[in-house]
This record gives structure tokens, sequence and C-alpha cells, in this order.
């Protein structure tokens, strides 16, 4: 959830996670090779997505993911199917319908907002979150809230689904914002921007949750061995973490994060990496030291 007198830290956040991937676009293009000619990229399908006239949700916060047959579109109230050959929409829900058909119970006050969706082509599954929060109260980061996770039962998004809610901070109650979701072959990761007030932020929070447990088909899916490393220092982890999304086999549980967004309009281009460690048991840790890219106008 976006809230309207932090707006402009979320957007300039957004625009930082594009200039962290153009970083390391850079970083990557310093060791390799010359190439003879740039590759050719074409438009596959274009066609307009859902909008938010019916929800009126705002903002949308659009996000959305690719599997075989299909492109999953999740927006603040609305999870959609479509063809990703002829662009047909095949199923266009609500976002509640959606976490009341994986068996997610949410309390009939609530809100949920900030959807992010991966399709994992190493398991053929489709992992889905948001957050919940009390749509009744005036600051509602002065509330506990949950995280909320789907996992598709199979490869097809328009099949049924597993699902889990849990509480976003089970320590200190924070309320967790910006949720962001990784994954790899040990691991799902979510992370979310920790607040005690809309005026009050108090650190990055991150939970570990074997990856294994969750492909099993039962509801509540299974976080009985998941991690929670609490509401972590921004000076030390960084702020707005985004666990890599690896679908290639790999384990190394990497966590990308800004080492100050800041809240103004100057460039703030420090880059913190660090490691969840032996994420596919119920005892994963941080890698110790975090590793800093300094920018120049860090």
């Amino acid at each position: 959830m976006e809230l309207s007198d932090k707006s402009a830290v979320k957007n300039l956040t957004r625009c930082i996670g594009l200039l962290v991937g153009s970083f390391s676009v850079c970083l990557v293009l310093a060791i390799l090779p010359p190439v003879s000619a740039a590759p050719t990229l074409t438009i596959g399908q274009n066609f307009p997505g859902t909008d938010n006239s019916s929800t009126l949700a705002t903002p949308p916060d659009p996000n959305g993911a690719i599997g075989p047959k299909h492109f999953v579109e999740f927006i603040n109230g609305t999870f959609a199917v479509y063809n990703k050959t002829n662009h047909a929409v095949i199923r266009k829900i609500s976002d509640k319908q959606f976490w009341a058909n994986a068996h997610v119970i949410i309390s009939s006050d609530a809100g949920i907002s900030d959807p992010r969706v991966i399709y994992d082509p190493s398991v053929q599954r489709w992992f889905a979150t948001q957050v919940d929060f009390n749509g009744s109260a005036t600051d509602p980061t002065m509330f506990a809230n949950n995280f909320l996770l789907a996992i598709s039962d199979g490869p097809e998004p328009t099949n049924t689904w597993h699902g889990v809610s849990f509480l976003a901070d089970p320590n200190t109650g924070y309320f967790a914002d910006f949720p962001t979701l990784g994954l790899d072959a040990n691991a799902v990761y979510i992370s979310g921007d920790m607040f005690f007030g809309s005026d009050f932020p108090v650190g990055a929070g991150l939970w570990s949750i074997p990856k294994s447990d969750l492909l099993v088909n039962v509801s509540p899916a299974i976080i009985t061995n998941a991690t929670w490393f609490g509401a972590m220092d921004y000076s030390v982890r960084g702020q707005i973490l985004q666990p890599a999304i690896c679908f290639d086999g790999s384990s190394t549980g990497a966590v990308l994060a800004m080492g100050n967004i800041g809240d103004d309009s100057d460039p703030h281009s420090n880059i913190v990496s660090f490691a969840v460690q032996n994420g596919d048991t119920s005892g994963a840790t941080l890698s110790s030291a975090p590793f800093p890219f300094t920018g120049t106008n860090g």
C-alpha cells in the first residue's frame, strides 16, 4: 500500500530500481568482450491490460509474469490471465476472489494491496503475494498486517492454487509496506519496508521460506520451516530489499538493496548486496558482510 504522504519516496524508489538495473548492466558490459552487433528486439504482443476504472484502486501497482501459455496480470483489485498468443482474456477476477480461491482467509474489513507474481519454469509453478491492511484505520501502518502468499498447484494459472496468510512481523507487529518477492532453487523470499506509523520507517524485513515446502499442494501452504530475520537496520542491510529471481537452478539467496533511497530528489546511488544462506532449511542465516557498490553520488 502506498500512502499519499510517502508516494514521492516510493516513486523515487521505483526510479532508483531502474538505475540499479542500469548499474548492473554497466558492470556486466565492463567485463564482457565487445560484440560485433547488437541483437534485434521485436515486440511480440502489444495489447491493453486491465485498468482500474472498476476498482478505482490508486495506484494500481501493476505487476505481471509470462508462463508457457499465459500472461498473468496482477494489479490492485484484479487478477487476470491472458492467452499470450492471441491475448484473449481467459480469466478476470477480483484480487479478493483470487485469495478466496487459494483458501486464504482475509478479514472482511481489510484492504489488500501491492501485488507481485512470478512464474518459475524450473518447477512450473506460479507464485503470488500481496499485503493486507486495516481498511478502517486512519493510519493503517499503526497496526500489524499480513503477507499473503499463493502458489499454483501446477503450471496452469487458471487451475487451483493454495496459499497462506501470516504476520508480516511476528516479533513486534510492525507494518510491512511495498513488499517484494524473489526465489531460487532453495527458497521463496518476501521482503517489506517496515513501519510503525506512516512517518516512522523502522527497517527492512525479510522472510525466507523453503520452496520444497511451498510446492506441497495443501492449504494452508506449509511455512513451518520459514525464517524471519526481523526488521533490520537500514544502515546495515539497505532499504527496499529485492531478493533475486533465479530460474537457473542456482541457490545463492542473493538480495539487492539501496543503501539509502533518500527522502528528496537528490541522487542516492549506494547499492548493498548480501545473501540468504541455507534458505531450504528452518535455520536460514544471512551472510555476515553486505557488499556495497558505491556510486558517485551516494
